[in-house]
């Protein structure tokens, strides 16, 4: 299993930081954030200089949170493929390949969904070419069943990629799985899977702490466990102890897929 953590487990620091915790704690990689990258005002040439001195691994989330790539006003789609172009821009400057986008959602619920999904496929193919430009892949996020989304099934990502490019692939996210299925059979069930988000679910708060929640994890940890895609354990932790990613590694010490090395580093700086 290649494990990963998300800087905003992190957030309290900087990504060059967040590196070294990812060091100290003998992870494989880390998912770099581009909105966190903004928010502590690093340069890449920090991020770089953080890179050459551990053995991280480095993936790519764009920027999601303010951005809508098949919004209705044409100014809030060119806005937003111009911010997941900066991501390919610096995924390639950082050597990180692979690269999360969210697919989008419906601006107002009373126009048909498929006026978005004709207009998220066409900025996908512009993305995709763009994509090959930099020599990264684009990971398209699997979205949790809630209102406005449209990306929330196995079949709904399969027909949106149906025909694209291999540059646009899919990032698996367990903790977008409905409560009452369990995540094996979406994992089994979607194409072209380059990158697994792991964490739990309740049915209050999404990526909560692995084990915290009601997600069905036994199977997919299993699962998983032989895995050579990147495995990114998420959540949003702002306490600069980060226990968030503690529980997370705690609970997968406890299924044995780290041994203790991964956990005799319990402080930072």
């Amino acid at each position: 299993m290649y494990l990963y953590l998300s800087s905003t487990l992190c957030w309290n620091y900087p990504i060059p930081d967040v590196l070294q915790i990812a060091e100290a704690f003998h992870l494989d990689g880390v998912e770099v954030w581009i909105d966190q990258i903004h928010f502590h005002q690093s340069t890449l040439e920090e991020i770089i200089e953080a890179k050459k001195y551990t053995n991280q691994s480095l993936t790519i989330h764009a920027s999601s949170w303010d951005l809508n790539p098949c919004a209705l006003n044409p100014e809030v789609q060119r806005s937003s493929l111009k911010e997941i172009e900066y991501a390919m821009e610096v995924g390639d400057r950082l050597d990180a390949r692979n690269i999360t986008i969210h697919p989008g959602k419906m601006t107002i619920e009373h126009v048909d969904r498929k006026h978005y999904i004709k207009v998220l496929r066409q900025n996908l193919l512009r993305l995709a070419e763009k994509a090959n430009q930099y020599n990264v892949h684009l990971s398209v996020e699997l979205m949790e069943e809630k209102q406005k989304e449209l990306i929330t099934t196995p079949n709904d990502m399969n027909d949106l990629l149906e025909g694209l490019p291999d540059r646009i692939r899919v990032t698996f996210d367990v903790a977008h799985v409905p409560l009452d299925v369990e995540p094996n059979n979406y994992y089994e069930k979607l194409n072209r899977i380059n990158k697994i988000h792991l964490s739990d679910t309740s049915k209050e708060a999404y990526h909560i702490a692995l084990g915290d929640g009601e997600s069905k994890l036994d199977r997919i940890i299993t699962e998983l466990k032989d895995s050579h895609l990147p495995i990114v354990l998420e959540g949003f932790d702002q306490n600069p102890s980060f226990p968030l990613l503690k529980k997370h590694l705690q609970y997968v010490e406890q299924k044995a897929v780290l041994g203790r090395e991964a956990l005799e580093n319990f402080s930072y700086k």
